[in-house]
Formats: structure tokens, C-alpha cells, sequence
């Protein structure tokens, strides 16, 4: 390998990408041709894992991710994820399920099962078993490219985009043993299915302007001995016995002006919809 020999592989595989989608069924894509499909999202993860396995030996890491990763691989594949785009990210799990007539409630079934998969490998006993294992689930639906990627000798289907790593993202905020499914998955069901969906909210304190109260009025001056300097002697003896009002110029702005009150302030608490948890115990009734 040689500079001059990555350069070529960028430019040889830069000219190869088309620069537009193309209309086609992901199988007969050709290499840097892409597509753009709509599909159902399945992230599943174990939770701490790293930790778990810190003081264990790297036989049982391998028998708990192949046990893991192998038996929830088959289960989103019998309820229809595309076998050509799972995708194992360390102990975790991407399954994309292709956007057909009734995916969404199958995509629900199948998180059920992955979840009580990963329950139950607690009682196989042994290192996983003392491990007891749990997870976290992240249910979306989003539109995807699905592109033929990688070496000349080995270009697989790919899907890619954007909506990954919100996925990836959300399984941060949620907490182990839950599954969460975005605004978007759950408005492609079947509204008889939003059941089994708790509504999570995220809640922000948010100041509300208040406009300050009104200036007081300005104070009222007396000009009854101006008024009376014109009417002769009575007017006279007025001005005589009016002190003398000190000219603007020897005052304070200030003493003419009201003092400053602080603008009032009111808060109020907004709810915004982050996403759905599922209801594990009503799904479970309805499947047994």
C-alpha cells in the first residue's frame, strides 16, 4: 500500500458512486448505486456489558454474545427483518425490517421476544447465567438508503443514513429493560395497537415575559402664580410668596423621574413528546 494507491481507491470509487438515487429493487443495485426504502428499526443492546465482563474470561464475552446475538438474529429474521441487513455492532444488534403491510406490529412482536430472550439467559446457568444480562431496545421507522458498498470482491447491501445514529442516540436516554419507540414508529401502526404504548415526556421550565408595569404619572406642576403674574397687584403679591423653584439645570435627572421597578417574571412548565415506552405486561397478555 502506497499513498499514490489510496489515492486511486478514493477517485476509482468516487467516480463509481452515482450522484442520484436510482429506481430499483435493492437486489439488482449495482456497485455505488443506491436506493431509498422505507424501513422498521430494531436496535437492541445488553446493558453494561463491558462491565459485567471486566473480571471474566474472554470465553465467556464469547459465549454470551453468540448466545445473545445468534437467538435475537433469528427472531427479528421470523418476523421479517431483511437477513442481508442485520448488522452486529459490538454486543449489539441493528435489524432493519423492509416497510410491508403489517411489519410494524410484527417489529413489536419480535421486540417482545428479543427482550424476554435476553431475560431468560439468566437461567442457562454457568458465567452467562451469574451475568444476568438485561437491555435496552430502540423501536423507529425512517426512510434509508440501501446502497451495494465495500470491496469489488465482497460489495454487500448496506443500509444507511441519518436515521442510525438517532437510533443509536436514543438508546443512551433510556433505561435498562426498556423499549422505546419513536413518535414515528408508533404512527405507522394501527391505532388498535397504541395500547401497549406508555407516552414518555420531557419537561422544560420556560420564563414568560411579562410587559412592566406603567410609569406613574408625572408630578403636577403649579402654575397658578404664572397664571396670576398678569392680573396686577394680586398677581404680584402671589409671586412674592411662591419660593423659588430651583432650575432644571441645578437638578438630578433623576429627582423628575419615577424610580425603575424590575420587570416581573412568570414561569410555566411545557411537556413535549420524546417517544413511546412499551407496555411489556400488556403485550405479554395479549400474546399468551
Amino acid at each position: 500500500m502506497s499513498l499514490r494507491r489510496v489515492e486511486q481507491l478514493l477517485k476509482t470509487h468516487f467516480d463509481e458512486a452515482e450522484d442520484a438515487l436510482v429506481d430499483k429493487a435493492p437486489s439488482s443495485l449495482r456497485r455505488g448505486e443506491g436506493t431509498e426504502k422505507n424501513f422498521f428499526i430494531m436496535k437492541i443492546d445488553l446493558v453494561g456489558s463491558t462491565q459485567l465482563l471486566w473480571s471474566k474470561r474472554q470465553a465467556t464475552y464469547l459465549k454470551m454474545a453468540h448466545t445473545f446475538l445468534s437467538t435475537v438474529d433469528r427472531i427479528t429474521q421470523d418476523y421479517g427483518a431483511d437477513p442481508e441487513q442485520v448488522e452486529y455492532a459490538g454486543d449489539g444488534l441493528f435489524a432493519y425490517f423492509p416497510a410491508i403491510e403489517g411489519a410494524g406490529e410484527k417489529v413489536l412482536i419480535a421486540a417482545f421476544y428479543a427482550k424476554a430472550a435476553v431475560d431468560r439467559m439468566a437461567n442457562l446457568g454457568g458465567a452467562v447465567g451469574a451475568l444476568k444480562p438485561r437491555c435496552r431496545i430502540v423501536l423507529h421507522y425512517a426512510p434509508l438508503t440501501v446502497a451495494r458498498i465495500g470491496p469489488r470482491a465482497g460489495s454487500i447491501l448496506s443500509a444507511i443514513g441519518m436515521p442510525i445514529h438517532r437510533v443509536a442516540k436514543l438508546e443512551k436516554d433510556i433505561a435498562p429493560g426498556v423499549a422505546r419507540a419513536t413518535i414515528e414508529f408508533r404512527t405507522q401502526l394501527d391505532r388498535k395497537l397504541w395500547k401497549y404504548f406508555e407516552t414518555v415526556y420531557k419537561e422544560v421550565t420556560v420564563a414568560i415575559p411579562v410587559p412592566p408595569p406603567p410609569p406613574p404619572p408625572p408630578p403636577l406642576s403649579n402654575n397658578f402664580g404664572n397664571m396670576a403674574a398678569n392680573t396686577g397687584l394680586l398677581g404680584a403679591l402671589l409671586q412674592a410668596q411662591q419660593p423659588k423653584r430651583p432650575s432644571l439645570n441645578s437638578l438630578m435627572l433623576t429627582d423628575y423621574m419615577a424610580p425603575s421597578m424590575p420587570a416581573a417574571q412568570a414561569y410555566k412548565t411545557e411537556k413535549t413528546i420524546v417517544g413511546y415506552n412499551i407496555w411489556w405486561s400488556r403485550l405479554a397478555d395479549e400474546l399468551h
